[in-house]
């Protein structure tokens, strides 16, 4: 199974709550090259998205609206678990448990923020990669849910 991590694209950079910033035109931009990449390489890896899991901050909303229009992603559901000061070990868990229980899952896209999708990537795989993701950038981790480990096979970055 592939997991696509994706951080939000761009977003105004001041506002009265955090949780509330919407994207900009750019992030706008961003989120649907993103939205094409994710079409292709879903197609040359004969894949489908299935579900997605999206953080509930405004911008990361704004950002899978540009993936689905594009994608058509069947299960999507709003994670508390996935904002930038979420858990990775027990975002990790639901992520298994999320996969197991739904309706077969094909592709599992997340979107979120930093720096919860660097120390993600970073649990999926089991390493210390630690990587800085730009706006809208996406890794695709190969995963394996019998022993919760991946490996990442490709990214993305607009």
């Amino acid at each position: 199974m592939f997991i696509f991590v994706m951080r939000h694209g761009e977003a105004v950079h001041t506002f009265n709550v955090d949780e509330h910033r919407p994207l900009t035109s750019r992030g706008d931009g961003q989120s649907q090259k993103a939205a094409r990449w994710l079409k292709r390489y879903q197609t040359s890896q004969n894949m489908t998205i299935s579900h997605a899991l999206v953080s509930p901050f405004l911008r990361a909303q704004q950002t899978y609206q540009h993936i689905d229009h594009l994608l058509d992603i069947k299960f999507n559901q709003t994670a508390e678990d996935i904002v930038p000061s979420g858990d990775i070990h027990i975002a990790h868990d639901f992520v298994d448990a999320y996969c197991q229980s739904s309706s077969p899952v094909s592709g599992l896209l997340l979107v979120s923020h930093m720096p919860f999708v660097s120390y993600f990537i970073d649990e999926l795989c089991q390493s210390q990669m630690s990587r800085i993701f730009t706006t809208a950038s996406i890794v695709c981790i190969d995963y394996d849910l019998s022993t919760s480990k991946g490996q990442l096979v490709a990214e993305f970055s607009p």
